[in-house]
């Protein structure tokens, strides 16, 4: 198969690309073909290094774009991404009478019912969303099926890290998100549990980076004009290897999206909050509220959140041996189950070949 992926996105990395990545790999891994149209800079380095083509562009002439797609290759399918890569692999498979799928990743609408009659298939990386899409009319629901996000099993798992001595017993706290103008919500609730624990002995280690980036900053400068005994380390994008010792390092990971499903297969106790909703301490029901809304990002944000939780449950999981212990027995099974990436991928290339072949087959 040769698939057509094109991905529009503002923030050099982030959920979307780790999205659009996974699925490569696992076709690079079946021996198929993809060509990846998307802006330049480090995701168009991550694709190249696959050996998969790269369609360099903006986005800023629609037209254009569709013609450079089609005149570079015949496809089997087109796979887009919301907005305006949408529009321009909507356009391909029209052209090329190929199927076309499309994900929707959060609480968007994309103008999905003025172009439905033309979607294959609709994909979902909750049930939540999926939800969301049917209620309020913008596709059939024979037409969206859920694939979730995945976790790397062979690259995200427990790890003995050797630490330095600690004789102050200081508590390391790592964020990991995207910190854009979409994920505001969480950044507001991060500076509140900045405040609120200015005094905790603890490092806290700030995964990720983004337009708002400069308000987490500007937060912990006020708290060091104030003398907190909290000390704060920004730390920009890691790659999924440097990540994954991240995590392992720390006591308590509070993150959104992928980023909960790593930390919680490596046995951290894992707070997780999505740029629409607080979930909590990730155990019991919360993780199957997490698996529902993509672990916060389905919800209503603010409206729903109460003041000072982020602060509580971090103090609740460090305060407590026996409750980390529990977090990590109660979550890590169910996310190997859900959520390995290898499981996910299967769904996924199964569904690639299934339209593709419908796509090839004459009628009866």
């Amino acid at each position: 198969m040769k698939i057509f992926v094109p991905i529009y996105f503002n923030a050099p990395l982030g959920g979307l690309q780790n999205n659009v990545f996974a699925t490569l790999l696992a076709l690079k891994r079946e021996s198929h073909q993809a060509v990846v149209m998307c802006k330049d800079g480090p995701f168009a380095e991550m694709v190249r290094s696959t050996g998969f083509d790269t369609l360099i562009t903006d986005f800023s002439s629609i037209d254009k774009d569709v013609s450079i797609a089609i005149n570079h290759s015949k496809y089997d399918l087109v796979h887009a991404h919301p907005f305006k890569s949408r529009e321009v692999g909507l356009l391909v498979s029209q052209y090329q009478k190929v199927p076309f799928l499309l994900t929707i990743h959060s609480m968007y609408f994309d103008q999905l019912s003025s172009y439905n009659n033309f979607v294959t298939q609709v994909i979902t990386v909750g049930d939540g969303i999926r939800d969301y899409l049917i209620k309020n009319k913008q596709i059939p629901p024979e037409k969206v099926c859920v694939i979730p996000n995945g976790v790397d099993l062979n690259i995200f798992s427990p790890r003995k890290i050797f630490k330095p001595a600690n004789p102050d017993e200081r508590k390391t706290i790592t964020v990991i998100s995207r910190y854009d103008a979409d994920k505001e919500f969480i950044v507001n609730v991060i500076m509140e549990a900045f405040t609120q624990l200015g005094n905790f002995n603890a490092h806290w280690q700030i995964v990720g980076s983004g337009s708002l980036i400069n308000k987490l900053e500007e937060s912990v400068y006020t708290l060091k004009q104030n003398n907190a005994k909290s000390t704060f380390s920004f730390l920009g994008w890691k790659t999924q290897e440097e990540l994954a010792m991240l995590i392992n390092y720390s006591d308590v990971v509070v993150a959104s999206g992928r980023g909960v499903l790593e930390s919680i297969v490596c046995e951290i106790p894992t707070i997780a909050i999505g740029s629409k909703g607080y979930i909590g301490i990730m155990f019991g029901e919360n993780l199957l509220i997490g698996k529902y809304t993509n672990f916060g990002g389905y919800g209503d944000g603010e409206k729903s959140y109460k003041i000072g939780s982020l602060s509580k449950d971090i103090q609740t999981i460090l305060s407590n041996p026996i409750n980390r212990t529990y977090c990590i027995a109660t979550a890590r099974s169910f996310v190997e189950e859900y959520f390995s990436q290898n499981n996910i991928d299967k769904k996924l290339l199964s569904l690639y070949s299934l339209l593709a072949s419908k796509n090839n087959c004459s009628s009866i």
